[in-house]
């Protein structure tokens, strides 16, 4: 991953937010920063405990150069002897990135040794764990014995990744990726006030094929919608993201389905809207589409009269789905007053029935995003 975090993913954390990282002994330790870097850009106080094993990869100095305070040293060198108790007093969660086979094993039995594990032992906030090891560690039954009880008793898992590891060997045991941890820590620190509420976002261009080489589109990055879908999913929301072509990346958390042309997107809404309670239609869909000239690159040479004719997906769309303005009216207040989304605008487009809306939103943090998004019918 890049150091600088993905724009769509700066989000502004509640005031006063504090994370407790601790670090195993891992290859893996290093990226740790970037986690440290990121929280700290967002606002958030961080507080850093390594584990013996982890200052051979990392030293304390380095989390300190990047602004985590206080940082915890061994059980009896600090600075109070009620250190092991503190970020269970000051931060509202602990992650623990990367996570050893070995201290999976110590947590699951409950074992204090070390004052990481004390700190552990001793915090009653959400507890985030991000495992990074060999693959055959991971697989092995004690690991995932291991993980299981921790996740029977509360504590939230990012997956590891499969791939390459240090040692050259292949499968699952990487560290996630840094922005699905990133996202974890966030999400804990918010209320859970969306939880239960299933959300529909469209965001990004669809791209209409004309010939075996050209397509019609549009320049939509997709980054409002993936904002205000992130800006869900961090609020405890079932989220669904029907994305066109080149969308930003989302977290494993959303239901994330890729379309290319409008009637993939349609058919991709319409399938999904009747279990949602609320929809966000930001994608920038083409009003119109060239008719498919075939297989083959399109010759000018061989066509006097200019571009094929066009066909218009959206108007047809419109007309075989009848509009549901009440069922909008009810779901849009209840999602815009959850994600504070502060509309601007709102008009009725008489032709078509849909309600279109305007709004400015300060939900993605350093990002001001306004935009237009017409809500349609997918009964």
């Amino acid at each position: 991953m890049n150091s600088r975090l993905d724009p769509h993913l700066s989000f502004r954390p509640p005031q006063g937010a504090r994370l407790h990282l601790s670090v195993c002994g891992s290859v893996a330790a290093f990226r740790a920063l970037d986690l440290l870097r990121h929280w700290r850009a967002a606002g958030i106080g961080v507080s850093v405990t390594l584990y013996a094993a982890a200052e051979r990869f990392v030293t304390p100095l380095s989390f300190e150069a990047l602004g985590a305070s206080p940082i915890y040293g061994g059980m009896f060198g600090g600075g109070t002897p009620f250190d092991h108790l503190e970020p269970g007093q000051i931060a509202q969660a602990m992650v623990i990135a990367p996570v050893t086979a070995a201290t999976l094993a110590r947590l699951a039995c409950g074992l204090a040794d070390d004052m990481p594990s004390c700190q552990a032992l001793a915090f009653q906030g959400p507890l985030i764990l991000a495992p990074a090891m060999n693959p055959r560690m991971w697989s092995h039954p004690a690991t995932q014995a291991s993980v299981a009880a921790l996740v029977g008793r509360g504590a939230v898992l990012v997956m590891p990744e499969s791939g390459g590891v240090a040692c050259g060997d292949e499968g699952q045991g990487r560290l996630a990726d840094i922005r699905e941890i990133y996202l974890a820590g966030l999400g804990a620190l918010y209320a859970q006030d969306m939880a239960g509420i299933r959300v529909m976002v469209t965001l990004g261009p669809t791209r209409e094929r004309w010939d075996a080489a050209r397509y019609w589109s549009n320049p939509s990055s997709g980054l409002m919608g993936a904002s205000v879908a992130a800006a869900a999913f961090l609020r405890g929301a079932e989220v669904h993201a029907v994305c066109g072509s080149g969308c930003p990346w989302l977290p494993a958390g959303i239901a994330r389905y890729d379309v290319v042309n409008a009637v993939q997107m349609f058919e991709a809404a319409r399938s999904l809207w009747p279990t949602m309670h609320a929809g966000v239609f930001t994608a920038a869909v083409a009003d119109f589409a060239p008719e498919a000239y075939g297989a083959e690159k399109f010759k000018k040479d061989g066509a006097p009269d200019g571009f094929p004719s066009v066909s218009d997906p959206t108007r047809t769309f419109c007309k075989a789905c009848p509009p549901t303005a009440g069922r909008i009216k009810r779901s849009w207040p209840l999602l815009r007053k959850q994600l504070k989304i502060l509309p601007a605008r709102c008009a009725e487009n008489s032709a078509s029935k849909a309600r279109t809306l305007w709004w400015a939103t300060g939900l993605t943090g350093k990002i001001q995003v306004s935009a237009q998004a017409s809500i349609q019918c997918m009964s």
